[in-house]
């Protein structure tokens, strides 16, 4: 587990640093960063769907600290607000990156089936054939010459559809039949721990105890502090405070909001609190780190 500070990117932030590749709430781009400018050598948050497919040369990722082994032609999705970090990679990685705003989906059942959502959570990385993988490129090369052509009045009626009919491709390969050839056993442990955090992100905003996550869990606070120690290296409070604090620096460099306003956002009691709060995790005042 690296210990570099978790960074959380909005979709309005991707957009801004890659204006031309923007297009209807989706974000395009071939590189081994996602996207460019925005490193995951270091653990990050987007709060957006990614998908990407590896075209050449191997990686190591964890996805909600949980590690992954991908090679050429393998699809992994990351959905918001899971953390994303590269541990290992070789200098030859290529990746190829969808990136989705989350009202792209609006009226979409796609990402409303839970089932699709499961599965992507317990087994986000899956090898496709090179067949499946030269159909995905035929379909973001048409997307592509789509956008680049001459604009009508559908074109982004036509350019959405197509990115839906790449997007429920991609997914398709986590039906019951593709991974049957790609589950892997999960103890009892990683599951709730996966739970934990799904909750955690849901709800770190106004419960900050673990009392709190362990009734929803169904368990003891007591047990469920042993089962994080054992599976992250980390205790529940521990990952609350975590959590906390990367979004207040996210806050505190990414916004214009004053410190009495992100307390207020963040739900503190008040701003000296909040100030020794950060100071105690990070060393430094609120005001200090903005400064930086």
């Amino acid at each position: 587990m690296s210990n570099n500070t978790l960074t959380t990117f909005s979709f309005a932030e991707i957009a801004k640093k890659n204006e031309d590749f923007t297009v209807l709430n989706f974000v395009s781009v071939n590189s081994t960063q996602v996207p460019p400018k925005i490193s995951i050598n270091y653990p990050c948050a987007i709060e957006g769907i990614l998908m990407g497919l590896c075209l050449k040369g191997n990686a190591t990722i964890k996805i909600n600290f949980r590690e992954y082994k991908i090679k050429e032609n393998t699809v992994f999705t990351v959905l918001p607000n899971q953390i994303m970090e590269t541990t290992e990679k070789t200098d030859d990685l290529f990746i190829g990156v969808l990136i989705f705003s989350n009202d792209f989906f609006v009226g979409e059942p796609l990402l409303k089936n839970f089932n699709i959502v499961d599965k992507i959570i317990y087994h986000p990385c899956i090898d496709l054939s090179v067949d499946h993988v030269d159909y995905l490129l035929q379909l973001h090369s048409f997307i592509v010459d789509n956008i680049n052509k001459e604009k009508h009045i559908y074109t982004e009626e036509v350019t959405r559809n197509l990115l839906l009919a790449l997007v429920k491709e991609t997914v398709s390969v986590y039906s019951n039949e593709r991974l049957k050839e790609h589950t892997k056993a999960f103890s009892r442990n990683e599951i709730i721990a996966e739970q934990f955090f799904r909750l955690l992100f849901e709800h770190y905003i106004k419960e900050r105890t673990a009392l709190f996550y362990a009734n929803k869990l169904c368990i003891t606070s007591r047990y469920l502090c042993r089962i994080l120690k054992k599976t992250t290296g980390q205790s529940t409070s521990t990952w609350i405070d975590k959590i906390v604090i990367m979004k207040i620096k996210v806050m505190l460099k990414s916004t214009e909001l004053t410190v009495v306003q992100i307390s207020e956002d963040l739900n503190f009691s008040n701003s000296s609190f909040f100030s020794k709060f950060f100071k105690k995790h990070t060393g430094l005042t609120p005001l200090a780190y903005k400064a930086i």
